[in-house]
Parts: structure tokens; sequence; C-alpha cells
């Protein structure tokens, strides 16, 4: 039989969430250990804590939204993340050629 870590004791593993880039992806990584680490009937818990644990605007956008479960969350939340990341790489990209085709 598993052992399982309580929900109280998964939250001790995430620190909250506000607006940080850099902190999303370690939030990300911290929530997902928590899952694995409770019984996974606990989950729906542990997702509405989870919840509780993010503030600001990423908090006012997620209200918003129709979010089910740790997924649809972590799914969002790469996203917002890489939306806003992807602009400059493919801008990048787009300039790539050219330079290379100067040499």
């Amino acid at each position: 039989m598993a052992e399982y870590m309580s929900v109280s004791e998964a939250l001790k593993l995430m620190s909250p969430f506000k607006k940080d880039k850099r902190e999303v992806l370690a939030f990300i990584s911290n929530v997902d250990t928590a899952f694995e680490a409770i019984n996974p009937e606990n989950s729906h818990i542990l997702y509405k804590s989870v919840l509780t644990r993010i503030s600001g605007e990423p908090q006012v956008a997620i209200t918003h939204r129709n979010l089910e479960n740790w997924d649809d969350l972590r799914t969002f939340l790469k996203k917002r993340v890489h939306g806003k990341t992807d602009v400059p790489l493919r801008r990048l990209e787009q300039y790539m050629p050219l330079c290379m085709r100067d040499q």
C-alpha cells in the first residue's frame, strides 16, 4: 500500500505565486510534486488549496476562466508565460536567416 502525504503537508511544498515569470515554473514544479505526493482521492481539495496560493494579476485572469483542475491551470499558466516570451523569440528566428546570409 502506498504512503501518501496529507494535503496540509503538500501545501508546504509550494510558496505563494503572484506574477513573476521566474516564479511560475518553480510554482508549477512544486505543485506537480505536491499532486504526486498526495492520495489522488484528495486532488480536488489540493486543487482548491492551490488556487488560494495564487494572487494578483494571475488570480484575476484565472477567475475569468473555467479551469476545472490542476492540468487545466498548469496549461493556462504555461501559456501565459510562454505566450509572452515567444514573441521576441519568433522575431529573433525571423532575423536569424538574414544574419546568416550576410556571412
